[in-house]
C-alpha cells in the first residue's frame, strides 16, 4: 500500500504493563441478530492502546460492529439483548478457528481489505498535511488482497502492500501483535541543526476477521541555539508526529 502502509498496533510498554491483566470478553454484534461472544486474546490495556484512547477504569467489553471496534461498559448479556438477541450470550471458549503455535488468534484465509480509518497530526506544520495530501497518503482508497496465512498471524504476509523493495523487520510484542521499523535517519551526530526522522509500524489481530494497523511518522529537529529552537517550535517545525490508523477486515473466503 502507498507509503508502506501495512496492517498493525501494539506498543511494547503497553504489552509489558498488561502481562498480569485478565483477557477481555469480546462480542461481535449485528443489529437485530444479537452478538457472538468469546474470550479475547487482549487485555484492557492492550485494547486501549489499540484504539488510541486512555485506559478506562472499570470493566469493559471489546465490541465489534461492522468495521467499528469499541470499548463498552455493558455486560455481554446486556449487549446481546440490545442488538436483538435473547437470553444470555454464551461464551465460546473453544472457537472453531484454531490457535497458532504462539497461542494467538489465527486469521482466516481469503480476501482481505485494508482501509484508512483515521489520521492524527500532532505539533505538525501545515505543510506536513499538505505534503501527505499531495502524495495521496490521506485519501488512498481501500485495497483488497488475497492472503493465505498458513495457520498463523504472520505480518510478513502483509509485505506485499509495501513499496517495491521495501522490507520490515518485525518483532513480536505479544501473542497477537507485532511492531516494526521501516526506516530511521538520524543526523544528530555532532551536527547543529540536525533531524531525527523515523517511520514505525505495528499490527494487532483482534479476531480471526479483523486486524488493526498503525503507521507513525516522526520528525524531530534539534538546534543548539535556544533562540533558534524556540523559533522553530513557534513555526511548528521542531517536532511532528503523524499517526495513520487502518482497519483490515476479512471479506470472503
Amino acid at each position: 500500500m502507498r507509503n508502506a502502509v501495512i496492517a498493525a498496533v501494539m506498543m511494547l510498554p503497553a504489552a509489558a504493563m498488561a502481562q498480569n491483566e485478565q483477557k477481555m470478553l469480546y462480542a461481535q454484534c449485528s443489529a437485530g441478530q444479537g452478538c457472538e461472544c468469546q474470550l479475547s486474546n487482549v487485555t484492557l490495556t492492550e485494547a486501549a492502546v489499540l484504539l488510541a484512547v486512555p485506559r478506562p477504569q472499570g470493566e469493559f467489553t471489546l465490541v465489534r460492529e461492522g468495521n467499528a471496534l469499541t470499548l463498552d461498559p455493558r455486560s455481554i448479556d446486556d449487549l446481546h439483548r440490545s442488538y436483538g438477541g435473547s437470553g444470555q450470550c454464551e461464551i465460546d471458549l473453544f472457537p472453531n478457528e484454531p490457535d497458532g503455535g504462539s497461542g494467538g488468534i489465527v486469521p482466516r484465509d481469503g480476501l482481505w481489505q485494508i482501509a484508512l480509518d483515521d489520521v492524527q497530526l500532532t505539533q505538525c506544520n501545515p505543510m506536513v498535511s499538505q505534503m501527505l495530501t499531495a502524495s495521496g497518503v490521506l485519501n488512498q482508497p481501500p485495497q483488497s488482497h488475497r492472503i493465505e496465512w498458513g495457520g498463523e498471524f504472520d505480518p510478513r504476509q502483509l509485505d506485499r502492500m509495501n513499496e517495491p523493495g521495501q522490507r520490515i523487520e518485525w518483532r513480536r510484542s505479544g501473542p497477537n501483535s507485532f511492531t516494526g521499523e521501516i526506516f530511521e535517519v538520524n543526523t544528530c551526530q555532532g551536527a547543529d541543526p540536525c533531524t531525527d526522522t523515523s517511520v514505525d509500524v505495528s499490527a494487532t489481530i483482534t479476531s480471526p476477521t479483523t486486524i488493526r494497523s498503525e503507521t507513525v511518522l516522526s520528525l524531530l529537529t534539534m538546534m543548539g541555539d535556544a533562540g533558534g529552537m524556540a523559533e522553530m517550535q513557534a513555526l511548528g517545525l521542531a517536532s511532528c508526529r503523524a499517526r495513520m490508523m487502518f482497519d483490515m477486515t476479512h471479506q470472503s473466503d
